[in-house]
């Protein structure tokens, strides 16, 4: 109901080559892939599944000595040495028809680097697929390349592997992380998005099912961050064990508008110091958004004036807020807020 749709299988569903389409084929903990997608398509939802060019994927159980890739054969010298290269017989088409007999609607793609070469071998047989399936590089996607991503592919990423680890979060709002976020402008469009990776928020399979080690506020933080900079949302935690407080967040309908706002803007700097980081984007109904970064240990507050706005409302508790020409708010130790605000002057020219 509130817009999550996709359900994705990561790495450590894969076991040897075989089939009918001489292609990678599950493990036992696998036993019926076209049944699985066809389950959840009853239910309205889609399904990713995870692969690589790479001889080795990522990811491999602990029960395996290695899982495959979409190559095969001695690798290639053109290539990354990364998890044995990649090989020289290209099986993409192979593999891609086996996902589709299955049922499968999203790949995620997975080595490093990324570069286009290996990108494109793929999408020439996903162009050529039976079934339109979402496209995701990762994890090394260069922004050297942006032209290419901004092209060929709906979502890429180049940052590290999330984390329930405050240090590790903050990263991307620090001046290194921050300008290389900034850099993704020029390539986020309708239907082409920087991926920030998963989500922090509940209990991972990483931490043994125990709960995220985020704070509350933290894990505002880590939604807002996704949702401001229109990076997909993606839920990587047993769902069964969200808190209340965590399905709240999770379900905050006028916090997935904004990143599924049409106009995809992508944010601009408004303020920022060493503490205090704010961005500011346009909506396609001519209000604009506010996110607020507190990346410090003490509460920080802003000013804004914000003269002749019809309304202000803080987007995270619901809250309409009383108009005034200079507003001030607070935002708490390592959290975050949103602020929607309507009728300001001249907005749509800005």
């Amino acid at each position: 109901d509130y817009g999550y749709n996709y359900v994705n299988v990561d790495s450590g569903w894969q076991k040897e080559y075989g089939g009918a389409f001489d292609a990678v084929m599950p493990n036992e903990k696998f036993p019926d892939m076209k049944g699985f997608c066809g389950r959840m398509h009853q239910s309205g939802l889609k399904c990713g599944i995870y692969s690589t060019p790479m001889l080795t994927a990522w990811g491999c159980p602990k029960e395996y000595e290695s899982i495959p890739g979409c190559t095969r054969g001695k690798p290639q010298i053109l290539h990354s040495c990364n998890n044995g290269g990649i090989g020289e017989e290209r099986l993409e088409e192979n593999n891609v028809r086996q996902w589709n007999d299955w049922g499968f609607d999203y790949l995620k793609y997975d080595w490093a680097p990324t570069e286009p070469t290996n990108a494109e071998f793929m999408r020439w047989a996903l162009e050529k697929s039976s079934r339109e399936m979402g496209y995701c590089v990762t994890v090394a996607a260069d922004f050297g390349y942006w032209k290419y991503w901004k092209d060929a592919c709906n979502s890429w990423r180049d940052n590290s592997d999330s984390m329930d680890d405050w240090k590790v979060l903050k990263k991307y709002l620090e001046p290194r992380g921050f300008t290389y976020i900034q850099y993704w402008k020029l390539a986020v469009s309708p239907g082409h998005f920087y991926d920030l990776d998963m989500l922090e928020i509940g209990a991972m399979t990483w931490n043994e099912g125990k709960g995220t080690r985020l704070t509350e506020d933290e894990e505002i933080f880590a939604y807002t961050l996704r949702a401001f900079f229109l990076s997909p949302i993606q839920i990587s935690c047993e769902l069964e064990k969200l808190t209340e407080f965590e399905r709240d967040l999770l379900c905050n309908d006028e916090i997935i508008a904004l990143n599924q706002d049409g106009l995809v803007d992508y944010p601009d700097v408004f303020s920022q110091n060493d503490d205090l980081k704010i961005y500011v984007r346009r909506l396609e109904n001519g209000d604009r958004a506010y996110a607020l970064f507190n990346v410090s240990d003490e509460t920080q507050e802003a000013v804004f004036d914000f003269g002749g706005a019809k309304n202000v409302r803080e987007v995270w508790s619901k809250t309409d807020l009383p108009a005034s020409d200079h507003f001030a708010w607070s935002v708490s130790p390592h959290g975050a807020c949103v602020l929607r605000v309507s009728g300001l002057p001249q907005q749509s020219a800005d």
